[in-house]
């Protein structure tokens, strides 16, 4: 079971792990086009039962998948940000570099 959100243009899904031993809704956030090496990144929220997991995540609203969004952010966005940023310098050069190869 999952539930698909944009949230201020990315893509967020909330999803029931499917480990029955830990029951969790997960929080993913699709990352950057620019970065096909880390797809994107995902948080397990543990919570008591697979049965409230399923609740959550079908009654979940877009306020809950901010609030997710926000706590996945808060915890990996200074890294992804970081990560983000040099893979742009890459593209960068590796765009001028082809650039002038064609000159």
């Amino acid at each position: 079971m999952r539930k698909d959100f944009n949230i201020d243009g990315k893509y967020v899904v909330l999803s029931v792990s499917t480990n029955i031993q830990s029951p969790a809704v997960i929080v993913t956030v699709k990352l950057s086009d620019r970065m096909p090496d880390i797809d994107s990144i995902s948080v397990a929220f543990p919570v008591k039962s697979m049965r409230s997991a399923e609740h959550f995540v079908m009654n979940a609203t877009e306020k809950e998948a901010r609030r997710g969004f926000a706590k996945v952010m808060a915890e990996f966005g200074e890294f992804l940000g970081h990560f983000d940023k040099a893979l742009s310098i890459s593209s960068a050069r590796s765009k001028a570099l082809t650039a002038s190869m064609l000159k």
